[in-house]
């Protein structure tokens, strides 16, 4: 998962179409991969810590966080047009979550954007997501918040 990450999934010479939906497709599934390493044991899916996300607030903000340094990481924010980095962001929930739950899950995330709680948790989810990238120090803060902490 490491080398997939580093290398933004860029493995094989794609063309460019395919590269773009295949980016796109490796981002959703390389944040669903370390989303589920965290979140087991205690969750066997993503989508049974759901209602844990929808009553933490820095889980929320540590998720979000982790799906926003990807974007950075792979070079796929847009400067020019923010709501695409968004709509990457709830394409993922929705993949991780299922439908309704991540729009639902989103939601919650963009009305706690500028709530302090979330903007740390968001941070030290970004800084973790980049250590990783990095250093390969794997991402520990949903197991933090969801499982050895409570949820």
């Amino acid at each position: 998962m490491y080398a997939f990450l580093k290398t933004g999934g860029l493995m094989f010479g794609w063309g460019k179409k395919q590269k773009e939906q295949d980016i796109t497709e490796k981002f959703h599934a390389a944040i669903a991969g370390l989303v589920a390493l965290q979140l087991w044991p205690k969750y066997a899916t993503p989508r049974e810590a759901f209602p844990a996300f929808m009553t933490s607030r820095e889980a929320r903000g540590y998720l979000f966080g982790m799906h926003d340094s990807l974007l950075q990481e792979w070079g796929l924010v847009s400067a020019d047009n923010p709501e695409t980095d968004v709509a990457l962001i709830a394409a993922s929930y929705k993949f991780i979550f299922g439908d309704s739950a991540g729009f639902a899950l989103m939601s919650m995330s963009v009305n706690d954007i500028r709530d302090g709680e979330f903007h740390e948790a968001r941070l030290d989810g970004g800084a973790e997501l980049v250590r990783y990238v990095k250093d390969k120090t794997p991402p520990l803060g949903l197991a933090r918040l969801l499982v050895i902490g409570g949820g």
